[in-house]
């Protein structure tokens, strides 16, 4: 006959539900693949130095942890080398949203504990020059003082 009986349509569903389920498993195991060489290569290129070609290929590998926890690293490197906020301020972001996503990653609390120290020392560098410059302003004005009044003395 043209047509499938009952039972034979149940075993065509079946049959189809099982190559689409097998067809999404292995998009994910390729794609998660694909991710982590990205992520790896990411990595090499970090340590190399070479940050724009590192941030390339983690935007491309997608917002895994270890993707956020490789860009938070790149941006923690790249404030190291650079002094500027806004790096530190975006490794704060991404290693925190890592920290969200996975909370029992000892890994990431040390990673954030590294900047919350970065961030810490760069407040005592703050404050030791408000306090030089204070100081230096006190002392100045009581050297031009004892000056003036030296030589108004004679």
């Amino acid at each position: 006959t043209p047509f499938a009986s009952g039972k034979n349509r149940i075993n065509y569903a079946a049959m189809v539900v099982c190559c689409l389920c097998s067809a999404a498993i292995e998009c994910f195991i390729i794609r998660h693949l694909v991710n982590t060489e990205k992520n790896e290569k990411a990595v090499l290129c970090l340590q190399k130095g070479e940050y724009e070609e590192a941030g390339r290929l983690l935007e491309e590998a997608g917002k895994t942890v270890p993707g956020l926890i490789n860009e938070g690293i790149m941006y923690m490197n790249r404030f190291k080398d650079t002094s500027r906020e806004e790096y530190l301020q975006q490794a704060g972001e991404l290693l925190s949203e890592a920290q969200r996503r996975q909370p029992e990653d000892v890994h990431i609390g040390y990673l954030l504990a590294e900047l919350d120290l970065e961030k810490i020392n760069r407040l005592l560098q703050l404050c030791r020059n408000l306090l030089g410059a204070i100081l230096g302003m006190c002392f100045t004005d009581i050297n031009y003082t004892d000056c003036f009044t030296a030589k108004g003395s004679r």
